[in-house]
């Protein structure tokens, strides 16, 4: 791709919030715009359209009030992040924040976190730190050397 390496003109930052608002992801309005990933997250935060946090998009209020309601009517954790257009373990980290009494009805006295298997990558619950692989996985006595390779990193 080639890209600009020129100021924004009041046109392009127009049509880049017209764009942003209508839901294109980021990737796709750097293309239409002929500007990289990069510059466009950086006009957006610098537009106070969105703000960069990690290697995401900070939550907006009408963000967590869909996931309050999807959550309330009980919805999957992996059907809203597809709603949203977010990660499974972002939507758990957001109900998290938020203290929802029906996030997902966990037991702390029972649970220590929710995780990511490292070899399947489905969201379990943990008994632990120590913990890192789901029922699924542990049944079948995985070895160190079957599982992915980007596990062992």
């Amino acid at each position: 791709m080639a890209a600009k390496l020129d100021y924004w003109s009041k046109r392009e930052v127009s049509r880049l919030a017209r764009l942003r608002n209508e839901g294109m992801e980021i990737e796709d309005i750097a293309r239409e715009l002929l500007r990289t990933p990069c510059a466009v997250r950086a006009k957006l935060t610098s537009l106070g359209l969105t703000e960069v946090k990690g290697d995401g998009v900070r939550w907006s209020t009408e963000e967590d009030n869909r996931l309050m309601t999807y959550r309330k009517k009980n919805y999957s954790v992996e059907w809203i992040a597809q709603q949203l257009r977010r990660t499974p373990m972002a939507i758990l980290g957001r109900l998290e924040k938020l203290r929802s009494p029906t996030r997902l009805a966990f037991d702390r006295s029972r649970q220590k976190s929710v995780r990511e298997c490292l070899c399947c990558r489905q969201i379990f619950r943990s008994s632990g730190p120590g913990n890192r692989l789901c029922q699924n996985c542990r049944s079948q006595s995985l070895t160190r050397f079957d599982m992915p390779a980007q596990v062992m990193r």
